[in-house]
């Protein structure tokens, strides 16, 4: 069985890393400075648990009206991919985001950690 984080580590998590507000994550704007965090909320949201679509879309209704639908939780999923295959900054930002997501969540040790030898990359390991 997949072991999940829950959704509100991985929220403060990638607040905390772009440093925005939780309230701020989930605003109706496509400013960058905004969009690109709560995609990166649908990419880890997709990756670390076992939720469905449409829920990750509606997870932000305690802090917004503004909700999201599966299509654009595939959208953010697949944008967030393809940027991390693309840019090494993207591929150090995943992993710096991991760090915070495995020190907020206690439950989930990491046993450990070993790095790509093309992008030092962090490779996980989770019991």
């Amino acid at each position: 069985m997949k072991k999940t984080v829950p959704l509100s580590i991985i929220h403060k998590a990638v607040c905390e890393s772009f440093f925005i507000s939780e309230q701020d994550l989930f605003k109706k704007t496509s400013l960058s400075a905004i969009a690109g965090p709560r995609q990166w909320f649908h990419y880890f949201a997709r990756l670390l648990t076992t939720h469905s679509l449409k829920y990750i879309g509606e997870y932000n209704s305690e802090y917004s009206q503004n909700t999201w639908s599966h299509d654009n939780v595939i959208y953010s999923d697949k944008k967030i991919k393809d940027f991390i295959e693309m840019y090494i900054d993207a591929q150090e930002t995943k992993r710096d985001i991991l760090y915070l997501i495995m020190q907020k969540n206690e439950p989930l040790k990491l046993t450990s950690l070993t790095y790509c030898i093309d992008y030092s990359v962090p490779v996980l390991t989770l019991n």
